[in-house]
């Protein structure tokens, strides 16, 4: 397990802890050497912006597991119903499902199998208001 380290706070207060477990598809490349940015939110557009750590970057995107990520000490937001990734790098990536853990809310879990593209944030809004 790794923890993100880079945290920039769109909207919202407070200090919490969330835990994220990204699943990598099996039909994903065996290795990827390519990074990846988390964005999640809440329903009223409050947004957290996270980057791995750069030592473990790539490194823990293999095909068919399960990696726990720690954002430690991020500003509270609400119920977590949004979630993107950004990816850099030319292997490809694709993750099958995210569980995201957000204290005094329900786990919730995005169901991905695509391939995410370069550069640019992909993911799901299933917010309402």
């Amino acid at each position: 397990m790794f923890q993100i380290n880079e945290t920039e706070l769109v909207r919202g207060s407070g200090s919490c802890n969330y835990k994220i477990d990204i699943k990598t598809s099996c039909s994903s490349p065996e290795h990827t050497t390519d990074t990846i940015d988390i964005i999640i939110g809440d329903a009223n557009g409050n947004q957290i912006i996270s980057s791995p750590d750069p030592s473990m970057r790539g490194s823990s995107l293999k095909r068919c597991t399960t990696n726990p990520f720690d954002l430690v000490q991020a500003n509270c937001i609400g119920k977590i119903c949004s979630m993107f990734f950004v990816r850099f790098g030319t292997d490809g990536w694709i993750p099958e499902s995210a569980t995201l853990y957000n204290d005094g809310y329900p786990p919730i879990t995005f169901n991905f199998n695509y391939l995410i593209p370069f550069g640019v944030p992909s993911g799901i809004y299933n917010c309402n208001k």
